[in-house]
């Protein structure tokens, strides 16, 4: 039984708004269960329903002692200004410039990765107030989705060997985009991209910074972010895709069967092994994730670790991962999970025969349930408090 202190009751008002997938509104829901258990009220109000601030406040059933929202959401709103505001970005500060600019002063900021508040520190603002949040794993009580204990069944019952879940960008529409940009920043996005293709694992903004630093110091001075940010947005948009487009087409080479869940991915042409079903709410794909033996992780983050892998393992179903630094520091390869690399993936067939599947699988389930919980987020939301 999980036993947690806090610091007094707290009124905890949780905003939900628009999300792909509905992920973040998941994300919500997952929290609220988690705060009422250790001990404090909640109340959800759904931003989307939301036509005025009258009609936000008809809602609210009472002033709340902290509000809490994902990426920004709802921070600019003026009767919040004056309240304990947490938000929690999933996404790298890069795609939030604007927002995280204008945070208030009753704003604290939780980040999925450490290095994303160095990265707001060094160059978007220094006073913003912000802490390490990881990820939580997410868990349901539909039977679907958390009652198998994928090392315990025939790997013959399964309808795929591999899950994995995240969208495509359409590349020759972002080299379309790049190749509007005038001499010098073409250079540097394709120079970025170049770069991080050339590597095994996802460089943070700092390494491509000063990369553009190095390379074209006249186009970026003194922590100048504005002047770069449409180079650092479409290489690292047009690099993750590309990552996950390799890695996919090495496993199929391998004669892997493939469940992909996720947008643009129909444009590939993989052939009978792979199966592609495309925008399936969150819910409805954590369902899909237990038609495979296997779930894999392909990470956009340096120093996070992502909720797949956590919910994955809380499901009782062995993943297949890139490294973070976050993420080797919590899970050890071959004892909790299977780690790869872009050379050794053309190996992981015979990894994923010869490994204790059942040992890896139990031990990643234990290490979740005590340490990686939205409970345990909520704790450490309430720490900060």
């Amino acid at each position: 039984m999980l036993v947690f202190q806090y610091k007094g009751m707290k009124n905890i008002l949780l905003l939900k708004g628009q999300s792909q997938y509905n992920v973040l509104r998941y994300f919500i829901d997952q929290l609220s269960v988690a705060f009422q258990h250790i001990g404090h009220t909640v109340t959800i109000i759904d931003l989307v329903e939301i036509s005025s601030v009258q009609d936000l406040q008809q809602k609210m059933l009472f002033v709340p002692d902290l509000v809490i929202s994902y990426n920004g959401m709802g921070t600019d709103i003026n009767i919040f200004k004056s309240i304990p505001f947490i938000t929690h970005y999933v996404d790298h500060p890069l795609y939030h410039v604007e927002r995280i600019q204008n945070h208030s002063s009753s704003t604290l900021c939780g980040f999925v990765d450490k290095r994303h508040g160095t990265f707001v520190d060094n160059y978007i603002r220094k006073d913003l107030r912000h802490f390490f949040l990881p990820h939580g794993a997410c868990l349901f009580e539909d039977t679907s989705i958390q009652a198998k204990d994928h090392s315990k069944l025939d790997p013959e019952l399964f309808e795929y060997d591999i899950f994995f879940t995240g969208s495509l960008w359409d590349l020759p529409v972002l080299e379309e985009k790049i190749n509007t940009f005038n001499s010098a920043g073409r250079k540097i996005t394709w120079d970025l991209i170049n770069q991080q293709l050339s590597t095994t694992h996802s460089l943070n903004i700092d390494e491509r910074l000063a990369f553009i630093e190095k390379k074209s110091p006249s186009y970026f001075k003194g922590g100048s972010l504005q002047e770069v940010l449409p180079y650092l947005y479409y290489a690292d948009t047009y690099s993750r895709s590309a990552r996950r487009l390799h890695y996919i087409d090495l496993l199929v080479k391998e004669s892997f069967k493939i469940l992909l869940v996720g947008s643009m991915w129909q444009k590939q042409s993989y052939g009978p092994l792979v199966t592609i079903k495309e925008s399936l709410d969150f819910y409805e794909a954590l369902q899909e994730m237990h038609r495979a033996q296997f779930t894999l992780s392909i990470l956009p983050c340096i120093s996070g670790i992502h909720e797949r892998i956590l919910t994955a393992m809380a499901a009782r179903i062995p993943v297949i991962s890139d490294t973070s630094e976050s993420l080797v520091e919590e899970f050890d390869d071959e004892k909790d999970i299977i780690y790869f690399s872009g050379r050794s993936i053309g190996s992981l067939r015979d990894k994923m025969e010869s490994y204790n599947i059942e040992e890896i699988v139990e031990n990643a389930y234990q290490k979740v349930m005590k340490k990686h919980l939205w409970v345990h987020r909520a704790q450490t939301i309430m720490d900060q408090v």
